[in-house]
């Protein structure tokens, strides 16, 4: 009996062998076909959702508990557009109130989506996600407004002290100083001490690392930095000879802002990068013409950046490698994925699992799902759990219940 039961052993241990062989056997393959390749899956559109009739110009988009809200800041009134993630079908859409004026920011927060709108004063309303209604809007100061042509996200929520806020980025009008309204969510008011008006001009956009708020100037071409425990202007950097345009980002300890330099007589497009710890402008990727014309959204994914363009019927995405820097790859959309006309381009993104959602400015709006390449050890370690197929490129073996996968990542 003994002796059966060694030989059954000896039978299962050979067998794993072979499969483990035949999984190095498969990635040595996958690693001799790609040598040389960071990775093996496409960058590249997966599918697009165009919209209906009257919800046009897809301006920004955020994710909450499995939806994407968008807002279509075309639509008279403004529309917002609910759009289920498993089935990437949208499944309703909602109209704001004409004195709400045009949205151009959206974020959710507490089972409540915000979307900034560019009223004079600016404003900012409050839907309910379980009702999909419009619930009320808060009005702020007769001098705070929004530029609607800014960066996103415009507007951000962090939970400080225990308490949570919306910060909004403005400008001053009548002047043009760049500012910040912090919004306490609990009560649904301005704080006290809000706005903050820097000294600088023409907020295009704002970001939050820690502690700090980082506000874009674009007016006066400047970082702003906000302690927010105090909610003052702690440090100001001058960017040139960058000239600092629509959109910040930040990775790890570096902040990336888009922008351009001018070479001779041209502008050459391409993204800063700004050392957080010494708060300096360290280096700058230039980048061809026209691959990041106009970029109004940055979005980072591990360690990539992807820069949307506004480039209206050559809109495109630019995916740079950060590892790499400033390595990128670029892919052209054109009409295919906007209406081609002249103000069509790309707007604001969410990343969500391992897809980029874009917004396209077209008549109807419609939401791109980009393929993430570097999303897909992630997504497969979520999907061992039996909750669907394995993503391409992905072979599933099992081996006395246990999961092995092939990873074609090359390393």
């Amino acid at each position: 009996m003994k002796r059966k039961i060694l030989i059954l052993l000896a039978v299962l241990l050979i067998s794993i062998l072979l499969l483990e062989a035949i999984n190095l056997s498969v990635e040595a393959k996958y690693k001799l076909k790609h040598k040389g390749k960071k990775h093996v899956y496409p960058f590249e559109v997966k599918d697009q959702l165009i919209f209906k009739t009257g919800e046009d110009q897809a301006y920004d988009i955020c994710e909450y508990q499995g939806y994407l809200y968008v807002v279509c800041a075309g639509s008279t009134p403004c529309r917002i557009v609910k759009i289920e993630v498993a089935t990437f079908k949208e499944i309703g859409s909602i109209e704001l109130l004409a004195a709400d004026g045009r949205g151009v920011g959206i974020t959710a927060y507490e089972g409540y989506v915000y979307v900034a709108c560019t009223t004079s004063p600016a404003r900012v309303v409050r839907i309910n996600v379980s009702t999909f209604q419009r619930v009320d809007a808060l009005i702020l100061g007769v001098t705070e407004e929004i530029d609607w042509l800014i960066g996103h996200p415009i507007i951000l929520v962090q939970a400080f002290l225990g308490t949570p806020y919306l910060y909004v980025g403005l400008t001053e009008n009548p002047g043009s100083r760049a500012g910040v309204a912090r919004i306490n969510l609990n009560t649904f008011t301005e704080t006290l001490g809000s706005p903050l008006w820097t000294t600088e001009d023409l907020c295009h956009s704002i970001v939050i690392s820690g502690q700090y708020l980082y506000v874009g100037a674009y007016g006066t071409n400047t970082i702003v930095r906000v302690d927010l425990p105090t909610f003052t202007q702690v440090a100001t950097l001058a960017m040139l000879p960058f000239n600092l345009e629509h959109s910040i980002e930040i990775v790890g300890n570096y902040l990336y802002a888009y922008g351009s330099t001018l070479i001779g007589v041209n502008l050459v497009d391409g993204i800063a990068k700004v050392n957080l710890a010494t708060f300096t402008l360290e280096t700058e990727a230039r980048i061809d013409l026209r691959v990041l014309y106009d970029s109004y959204c940055i979005k980072a994914n591990k360690d990539y950046l992807y820069v949307m363009s506004q480039a209206w019927a050559d809109a495109r995405i630019c995916r740079i490698e950060l590892d790499a820097w400033p390595t990128y790859d670029t892919k052209i959309f054109g009409e295919q994925y906007t209406d081609g006309s002249a103000t069509a381009g790309l707007q604001g993104a969410v990343i969500y699992g391992a897809y980029l959602y874009v917004c396209s400015y077209s008549s109807p709006g419609r939401v791109l799902k980009v393929l993430l390449p570097e999303s897909f050890e992630t997504t497969m370690s979520k999907q061992e759990t039996n909750q669907g197929d394995p993503p391409h490129g992905f072979t599933r073996m099992r081996v006395l219940h246990r999961v092995t996968k092939i990873v074609p990542w090359i390393v």
